[in-house]
């Protein structure tokens, strides 16, 4: 990255129409396409940079200010810090059931988000909110800056979702179904089918690519559902139980690309009952009981208790210590 002084002697290239990252790599020395000083320069950054935040070209001398000081890692994690998930306040019942009860928290980009809790503990509604499959009694609720109770075609467009109790169309082969998902995200034909060639591959289903669901396992047409989830490539995953009905091998495979996906600056949501998975692949954990929150854990540094204990301890205190194995709790 350039430094101050290079920025200031830099042959002057305009930046109307670059991304943010771009911006930050190349000289910045125009006002409206044309020449300044060289002291003083307004970054001029298209208008669907982001939404609403850089809108207003008042924020140029300060990305300027970044750009030449060598703080575009700072910047960049500030805007993770905008999350790629935002949840205020949400609240949902069933008759007199709160399903859930002012739930709040937010997953930035890079994350893997763990979601832990027993059955009833309303994981299941959270999810069908955010991902604009029901409408919420109240609160606020935000996925890739898109309001999924406002606008849930939009929302399911740019996510990607792994339900548990998930299975594909059995009138449809493997290759039918995931040509359907990449056309209704206005995915290229032939983009769609590389992906599915390589998601085939991937998880080791490339022989019944033509087969019908009918005739797959329960197995196979699980490992169809996780391509599904990721061949539009989305920015959000939401993903219940993701290693039900895989045999050791391919539940490694999904763990590792579920790390590595995320790194991608992509977010990925785990509903799981498992805590070995969670403690293995996620990077922050919330424990969820009665309808809300209880806790939030990251598992980036050691830490004092498991997260066993931490569970434990917060979900039902002596009626959870009386369960022998989390494996006996649904998502």
């Amino acid at each position: 990255m350039l430094g101050r002084k290079e920025v200031e002697t830099a042959v002057e290239q305009p930046l109307d129409g670059m991304d943010l990252e771009s911006a930050f790599n190349r000289p910045a020395r125009y006002v409206d396409g044309k020449s300044t000083d060289g002291k003083r320069a307004i970054v001029q950054l298209p208008m669907d940079t982001t939404t609403g935040w850089f809108e207003s070209r008042a924020i140029g001398p300060v990305l300027l200010f970044l750009y030449q000081h060598n703080y575009y890692q700072f910047l960049r994690t500030l805007l993770r810090s905008m999350g790629a998930i935002q949840v205020d306040g949400l609240r949902k019942s069933y008759g007199s059931v709160d399903a859930v009860d002012g739930m709040c928290f937010s997953v930035d980009r890079g994350e893997v988000y763990g979601f832990l809790g027993p059955n009833g503990a309303g994981k299941t509604t959270t999810i069908r909110v955010l991902t604009g499959q029901i409408q919420p009694d109240s609160g606020d609720v935000s996925v890739l800056e898109t309001d999924p109770v406002a606008d849930p075609l939009e929302t399911r467009r740019r996510v990607g979702i792994l339900p548990e109790q998930g299975s594909p169309p059995s009138f449809l082969t493997p290759r039918e179904y995931l040509e359907f998902v990449g056309e209704v995200r206005d995915i290229e034909p032939a983009r769609v089918a590389d992906r599915t060639a390589a998601w085939a591959e991937r998880l080791g289903f490339e022989s019944k690519l033509d087969t019908l669901h009918t005739d797959l396992s329960r197995g196979q047409q699980q490992k169809v559902m996780i391509a599904q989830a990721f061949v539009h490539e989305p920015d959000v995953v939401f993903i219940d139980e993701p290693l039900a009905n895989l045999d050791p091998l391919v539940q490694e495979q999904v763990k590792q690309f579920l790390v590595s996906y995320a790194a991608g600056d992509n977010a990925v949501f785990v509903s799981t009952h498992n805590i070995d998975v969670a403690e293995e692949i996620c990077t922050r954990v919330g424990i969820v009981a009665d309808g809300r929150l209880v806790t939030e854990r990251s598992l980036d540094d050691e830490p004092d208790e498991s997260l066993l204990e931490v569970f434990l301890d917060r979900v039902d205190g002596e009626d959870a210590r009386d369960t022998p194995s989390l494996e006996r709790i649904d998502a």
